[in-house]
């Protein structure tokens, strides 16, 4: 395929639910984003639902934001050198490192951006879609230019363009809701290249709690670097717990709303399951970052920050989910019909990402099981029309001879009526 497939207007009221799968056109608009999550925006659009007073606040905290981060491109923010000094050597020796709450509290953002933002994936979820889609959204983006000044107080890493979501509810008959990622490095195999001379990884990913996150409720853990001689090696992590002493080594980090945990990608770390009385979810968003040396995989993001257009989170959003999403061991179906519109968001945008990404996503499991299925359902389209045209054919062609017969019927007593009509005389 192509192009994606372009087909329907926006309904004038737009249904709602997880059975709601709208029409690509739709779909790629900001109104049908807008519809799931009114308390959001979508490049400047929507908002509807937040009161006057909490839209200008958060507007002008972008803007400051915005004005503070182009007077100086060494600035960064809440955090100074020496802070970020202490998060480098936490990165470099155990792998990872922790932004209290109150420090996020520092940042030029709404006070109930967390809030909105975990609604939103729950909107989300509750309409099918997996957590990443919430990388539809402004505020989204707007916590990553604030998180962004993280890494300028201790290195150069930048946003990759990589990011997920999480959705972790209490144990219930969706068992697989109530898990969170099984043990994993960000990054399987190892490569020294990807340190820098003095140990500190050139690859990290930043989390950030949007609601609580307790053993209760599930919260990540973790073998820090220090303890794991495994780290950087290509050995299978499973082996390092063949010694019944290590895991005494496993780091619980429970983390409370607007906390913010940096980890190597070579830290091993997972998400524990929720109790079955676990209070509320655990929602979480994560942006990975790294060194400006490492080769992005679009060609347009860095320039598209702070906020990339929509066709642009689109793509983002759709090579998130045929890239990590949709693979084993934390694959969740999203239907045909979501597949093939993440499908056509990728066809639409895939021009703005690296040639060698591009034909890697293009090869995925779920991306080539998409167009699989869109070719079945065309192939299956142009039977079923055939079949109709040929009916068409043999019913006109049937019209025609019942017209003839009727025809021939009627010549036929004409000539009778004639043949009488002479012998009378």
């Amino acid at each position: 395929p192509s192009s994606p497939p372009m087909s329907a207007s926006p309904p004038s009221s737009p249904p709602s639910g997880a059975a709601f799968v709208p029409p690509y056109a739709y779909a790629a608009s900001y109104q049908y984003w807008c519809s799931l999550c009114p308390n959001l925006s979508v490049n400047g659009n929507c908002f509807g639902n937040i009161s006057k007073d909490k839209k200008e606040r958060s507007s002008a905290g972008k803007s400051e934001t915005s004005n503070s981060t182009s007077s100086s491109s060494n600035e960064s923010g809440p955090f100074d050198s020496k802070q970020g000094e202490a998060y480098r050597e936490a990165l470099k020796n155990e792998g990872h490192f922790e932004v209290k709450r109150e420090a996020f509290e520092r940042f030029n953002l709404s006070d109930d951006i967390l809030g909105r933002l975990a609604e939103g994936i729950k909107s989300l979820s509750n309409a099918g879609w997996p957590p990443h889609v919430i990388g539809i959204y402004d505020e989204f983006w707007q916590v990553l230019e604030e998180v962004s000044k993280i890494h300028k107080s201790m290195r150069s890493a930048i946003p990759s363009g990589d990011f997920a979501g999480f959705y972790v509810g209490p144990q219930s008959k969706k068992a697989r809701d109530a898990e969170g990622y099984p043990p994993h490095r960000d990054k399987t195999s190892y490569d020294p290249s990807t340190f820098f001379e003095d140990g500190l990884p050139k690859i990290s990913t930043t989390w950030v709690a949007l609601t609580d996150a307790t053993p209760d409720t599930s919260c990540l853990y973790v073998v820090p670097a220090d303890k794991d001689p495994y780290y950087k090696t290509n050995e299978p992590w499973k082996a390092l717990f063949d010694q019944p002493a290590r895991f005494q080594d496993i780091r619980a980090l429970p983390a409370p709303a607007g906390t913010v945990l940096t980890f190597s990608h070579r830290l091993l770390h997972w998400g524990s399951r929720a109790r079955p009385k676990a209070p509320h979810p655990r929602i979480a968003i994560s942006f990975t970052f790294q060194d400006p040396s490492i080769p992005s995989a679009y060609s347009t993001f860095k320039a598209s920050l702070p906020s990339p257009s929509l066709p642009l989170r689109l793509l983002l959003i759709s090579t998130q989910w045929m890239n990590y999403y949709s693979q084993p061991p934390i694959n969740k179906p999203i239907g045909d019909a979501r597949a093939d519109l993440m499908l056509g968001f990728f066809l639409a945008g895939y021009q703005n990402m690296k040639p060698e990404y591009m034909k890697a996503t293009l090869g995925s499991v779920a991306c080539q099981a998409a167009i699989m299925k869109r070719q079945v359902h065309t192939i299956q389209t142009k039977r079923v029309a055939r079949r109709k045209q040929a009916l068409e054919r043999a019913n006109a062609a049937a019209e025609k001879l019942v017209e003839a017969e009727e025809k021939e019927t009627k010549t036929s007593q004409e000539c009778s009526n004639g043949v009488v009509d002479a012998d009378s005389e």
